[in-house]
């Protein structure tokens, strides 16, 4: 069977029909497909070929954490399947895209950028308390809901470790948001590299660029054009030494302390 056919039967067992493309990565594509009784109600609809073991692992990887989550700022799975070679995972769908496109569409200001920030920190807490690590938090997982709070998504990569003190060895984010150490070949701490990537996340918020330097702080200055308390994050995420670099508790403490956000708007749980 082709790979629109295996697509159309995936779809037509949920009685969607299938609308424009959202996105695509390197094993498959998510697209936006409607309710054949209704077509006002969406859902974004993640194809992912298995082809290969990797993909398989993956997908099955990804649906066993999602239908495990649940905190308001990590992406909701409606539901999933498979046919032979593909998988299908139904998601809300989040009309106002992802923080990529926002970067280059219109400039962030501080409370709101931050307000990003802190969001996707609150679903760093809460996964990193279950031992879980994302692996790849950037701009293009992060989806804006209608309230413009920011949802974690794409759960392809994320491990679970088996306590807080574990280490790994490799690690397979987006080149350009891996942290410094992973080039020392030296065991690493994979919640202090999820942060490192959160860092660079909020780097380009800040300078809307599309360029990422191996050292994001040296190519600033050191942020030294950032006015506080943006600065304080910034040279705190992306320090180049893991033990310095703070966990997700500690952004979320240094947000109360500094009134940024009330404890009532921090959900980790």
């Amino acid at each position: 069977m082709k790979t629109v056919d295996q697509q159309n039967v995936l779809l037509d067992t949920f009685n969607l029909v299938r609308g424009p493309r959202l996105g695509r990565g390197g094993s498959g594509e998510v697209v936006l497909a409607s309710a054949k009784h209704d077509p006002s109600l969406k859902v974004a609809v993640k194809m992912v070929s298995l082809k290969r073991k990797s993909g398989e692992t993956d997908f099955f990887n990804e649906v066993s954490f999602l239908r495990e989550l649940r905190h308001p700022h990590i992406l909701k799975m409606i539901a999933f399947a498979c046919v032979p070679q593909h998988g299908f995972i139904l998601m809300t769908y989040y009309q106002n895209g992802t923080l990529s496109s926002l970067i280059w569409s219109e400039p962030l200001k501080g409370r709101r950028m931050l307000g990003h920030v802190l969001d996707v920190t609150c679903a760093l807490e809460y996964l990193h308390n279950r031992y879980i690590y994302h692996q790849d938090v950037k701009p293009l997982n992060i989806l804006l809901d209608n309230q413009d709070r920011a949802i974690l998504g794409d759960f392809g990569h994320a491990k679970q470790a088996r306590d807080s003190s574990a280490k790994v060895r490799e690690w397979v984010s987006t080149p350009g948001f891996y942290g410094p150490e992973t080039r020392k070949g030296r065991p690493m701490c994979p919640f202090k590299l999820d942060m490192y990537s959160l860092g660079v996340t909020m780097w380009l918020l800040v300078y809307r660029t599309h360029t990422i330097h191996p050292d994001p702080l040296a190519a600033k200055d050191y942020c030294r054009k950032v006015r506080e308390p943006y600065r304080r994050i910034l040279l705190q995420l992306l320090h180049k030494d893991p033990n310095q670099r703070w966990r997700a508790a500690d952004l979320m403490r240094f947000s109360v302390w500094n009134s940024l956000r009330a404890p009532s708007q921090l959900t980790t749980r």
